[in-house]
């Protein structure tokens, strides 16, 4: 992996973990990591997707 490769990695990572998503209250749902790592885990439940 280069060294582009690796930063790129490490800064979309930082602001997954960072960002922090809502509902239309402003509730929190959690960061944007924690949602793609649910979709992973639906996904691979799923045959066919």
């Amino acid at each position: 992996m280069s060294i582009s490769d690796r930063a790129t990695f490490k800064a979309i990572t930082h602001a997954m973990i960072n960002s922090t998503l809502t509902d239309e209250t402003e509730a929190p749902l959690g960061n944007v990591l924690d949602l793609a790592l649910y979709m992973e885990t639906v996904k691979s439940q799923m045959p066919g997707i």
